[in-house]
This record gives structure tokens, sequence and C-alpha cells, in this order.
């Protein structure tokens, strides 16, 4: 199944962020392409442990940043986690 349409809630993000409209652009057709389907408001999951599990994604990709580059410091970005949660 083709993505018929953009999904409505990237949509809505897009007209507050234009800036990042290619980048969601993509994001949606990476979720058409695995899920067939788009993301959708009221769907039944826990959108609050999904959120959580994202961040806890993106620290793990931040720390490899880190590492793989040589760059960062990881006080500071345990500082920014710890706003979070």
């Amino acid at each position: 199944m083709k993505q018929s349409k953009q999904s409505e809630l990237i949509q809505s993000i897009i007209e507050e962020l234009p800036e990042l409209a290619d980048d969601l652009r993509a994001r949606d057709a990476k979720g058409w392409e695995v899920y067939r389907k788009p993301l959708t408001i009221f769907d039944g999951r826990d959108t609050l442990q999904d959120l959580f599990e994202e961040i806890l994604d993106a620290i793990i990709y931040t720390k490899k940043y880190m590492i793989e580059s040589g760059h960062g410091n990881w006080r500071s970005w345990h500082n920014v986690y710890m706003s979070l949660v």
C-alpha cells in the first residue's frame, strides 16, 4: 500500500514548524512504508510511554554520537535528560 496522503498529524506539525517539513515528510513516508498506515491520535497506545522510550533511544544515540565523534560532554546531556523526566 502506497502512502495515499500525508498524515493529518504530520501536516499539523509542518504548519507549526515549516522548517522541518522535508524531514517530517520523510519520517511520515517511512512510517507508511513500515506500518502501512499513518500515525494516528487516540490509537489506544500509551503515548507517554512511547515518548519516554523514544527519549531513551535518543539518549542512547546521543551517547553513541559523542563516543564516535569525540564531541560533547555527557554531563550536559544528562542534565537535559533529567529536566525531561
